[in-house]
């Protein structure tokens, strides 16, 4: 690609973006027609109101808004005087939010998305609830990275013929034809926060139509989501406030829940996982479907992928596992730095000093997204990654510590200057 996507246009409020090095990963069951439609069509999304969490998209406890409260009725009463009435409508609190809740409720239906996991950390049930993976032999994951998930991304090209203007007939925009950063469509990603969604605290952001769709109920926590959102209808069509204040607007009509998005996976993906007790069976049957729509895999540097075999059942030293990446702090219910700190002893307390050479952990804090950490293990005390490489400049401030297992000796580094409110 020419231009890489801008973040600050991938970017939803309150929701935070990992560093490019963190690892991403889709799990799905060992199926023919799935590889070769992720590489032949690309991501297939899912309509938000299709999933299984019936809050996804949702606004149970909708956050005080005192701006977006006081432009209501400051639009109302510019209406209701048009009109030959007299005064501004005056709405509680509690009116606000329950029009609100009900205008997100159906706002959602624009909204599609695709589910990733972060990190390189499996467990059993997780095999077995992604794949479906029959005594967990016929499942794989395709695995990538932040960085390159976002930079096959599709922007505007420079022969474009689209034009980068409103859509006044309120009308879905191709998924072909979605870039990043145009007017009448969007595409965000970012980690999913979760929530108890009944505790006191617990309020999701009103107003912010895409940033309520990374907001989930803590009974998913266990996923450790990274998500692509796409809306493919022009969101400030969709808005609109009446005299009385209550928000409404036209409303999408899907007729497509499960549409793909054309996104660059041939340059993206950097190895295919097999599921714990897949066999020589179920790599013949990945490597039958990659050489059939012309995908090399291999350890050579032309090589397009790997095909590696699940972390569960081989030595995370080995030349196929060369690296290890966990990621936590978007369901850190109460706030607190133990959370955290007691995440990193973990990664710690797991890692075997004879198998890694170095330790990295980062500490990510937006503005708005919260504080996330990470953590990775490097196989070799001469990893590609530089510590200086994570993080988002501009988007986070970010504290960076590298430890050399076999020497007494660390790195540090800390960029705290350079965050801008988004």
């Amino acid at each position: 690609m020419s231009q890489k996507p801008s973040l600050g246009h991938l970017k939803a409020r309150f929701i935070p973006i990992p560093s490019n090095q963190m690892v991403v990963r889709k799990y799905k069951p060992l199926k023919e027609q799935y590889i070769r439609d992720f590489f032949e069509e690309g991501i297939r999304c899912t309509h938000v109101p299709e999933f299984n969490d019936d809050n996804e998209g949702m606004i149970e406890s909708p956050a005080e808004n005192p701006a977006l409260r006081g432009a209501a009725a400051a639009i109302s009463g510019r209406q209701r005087r048009r009109e030959g009435k007299d005064g501004e409508v005056d709405f509680s609190e509690e009116d606000f939010r329950e029009r609100w809740s009900k205008f997100h409720e159906t706002a959602r239906k624009k909204y599609f998305a695709s589910c990733w996991r972060l990190g390189t950390r499996e467990f059993v049930d997780m095999w077995q609830n992604y794949s479906k993976a029959e005594e967990l032999r016929k499942g794989f994951a395709i695995e990538t990275t932040v960085g390159q998930f976002i930079n096959s991304l599709p922007v505007k090209s420079e022969n474009s013929e689209k034009e980068n203007s409103a859509n006044e007939g309120f009308q879905m925009t191709d998924p072909t034809e979605m870039y990043v950063g145009a007017e009448d469509h969007d595409i965000h990603v970012g980690a999913v926060q979760y929530q108890k969604r009944d505790a006191p605290d617990a309020v999701q952001p009103t107003g912010y139509q895409e940033s309520v769709n990374f907001f989930k109920g803590s009974s998913y926590d266990y996923e450790v989501e990274f998500r692509l959102l796409i809306n493919p209808f022009d969101s400030a069509n969709l808005l609109r406030l009446g005299k009385n204040g209550v928000p409404a607007g036209k409303f999408p009509d899907v007729n497509e829940t499960h549409p793909y998005f054309p996104i660059n996976t041939r340059e993206m993906v950097n190895r295919i996982v097999l599921a714990p007790a897949a066999g020589e069976k179920e790599r013949v049957q990945v490597e039958s479907v990659l050489d059939d729509i012309g995908i090399s895999y291999g350890s050579e540097p032309d090589d397009d992928l790997q095909i590696v075999s699940s972390n569960l059942c081989t030595d995370p030293r080995s030349s196929k596992q060369p690296y290890a990446a966990e990621f936590r702090g978007t369901a850190n219910y109460d706030g607190t730095e133990s959370h955290l700190e007691e995440f990193m002893q973990d990664f710690l307390d797991r890692t075997e000093v004879e198998e890694w050479a170095i330790v990295d952990f980062t500490e990510l804090d937006s503005l708005d997204g919260g504080l996330i950490v990470e953590g990775y293990r490097h196989a070799t005390d001469r990893p590609d990654i530089q510590v200086s490489d994570y993080g988002h400049d501009g988007l986070q401030s970010v504290f960076a510590n590298r430890r050399f297992w076999n020497e007494d000796r660390r790195e540090e580094l800390m960029k705290e200057d350079e965050v801008e409110d988004t």
